[in-house]
């Protein structure tokens, strides 16, 4: 049995360096499209990966869980310090149907379905909740009231990013053409290309490329796990 280990390590670190090669190879090909697609105006789009920025609009309102204030979007997140990591507990998300204009057209935005990215502190917000608290019970049970997160003391920190009718956001995905006449375009995330945010072009590329070499130290990690699988096991 004992003789199967490095066999057995050699297999996981060759899958750890896959995945986490595959998901470098995304961020810093999702980097490279940014940094060479200058935001389109909406009336010029076509089928494929495209950038546009425009003013925020939408049909309805939610209210966001912690701030109370009224928007198109809301993402809450409750995170723990564990093993080294901060690591999500519970994240809620809501939105009504979004769309963005920039004078020219619309096309219509899924802020639920891909990441969203907010710097000014205008649309976010974050604090600290002792554990266990009556505040954090009782937003707990706003936020998930079928199933409580399983939460380890002694505290848990708390974002909460808002999106407003009239902010003005880039959006980056895939544009789909509309299904019939008089609809908006639609913009869909992908798995390499799919955001939301308040900041510029060139913060936005730095995101992904400081993504991407995370994701790259994880590919090496698992090509070292790999190779001395294979030496201890053949060499």
């Amino acid at each position: 049995m004992f003789e199967l280990l490095p066999l057995i390590g050699a297999v996981v670190g060759g899958i750890v360096a896959l995945v986490f090669a595959v998901l470098s190879w995304r961020a810093f090909h999702a980097a490279r499209v940014v940094s060479g697609t200058p935001p389109r105006p909406i009336a010029e789009l076509l089928r494929g990966p495209a950038e546009v920025k425009g003013v925020l609009h939408g049909d309805g309102k939610v209210e966001a869980p912690m701030s109370r204030r009224s928007g198109l979007y809301y993402c809450m997140r409750l995170e723990q310090h564990r093993r080294g990591n901060w690591e999500v507990v519970l994240e809620k998300k809501e939105a009504v149907e979004v769309w963005l204009d920039d004078g020219s057209g619309q096309v219509r935005v899924y802020p639920q379905d891909v990441q969203v990215i907010v710097s000014s502190t205008k649309r976010a917000l974050a604090g600290v909740f002792e554990h266990p608290s009556k505040d954090l019970t009782a937003l707990l049970e706003k936020l998930s009231p079928d199933q409580m997160p399983n939460i380890l003391g002694p505290f848990v920190r708390w974002r909460e990013e808002v999106l407003e009718e009239g902010d003005t956001v880039h959006a980056m995905g895939d544009a789909q053409e509309p299904g019939a006449e008089g609809e908006r375009w639609e913009l869909r995330g992908t798995p390499t290309l799919s955001m939301l945010t308040d900041r510029d072009d060139s913060e936005v590329v730095r995101i992904y490329q400081r993504r991407g070499q995370q994701y790259l130290g994880g590919a090496i990690l698992g090509g070292l796990l790999l190779g001395v699988g294979l030496w201890a096991t053949f060499g």
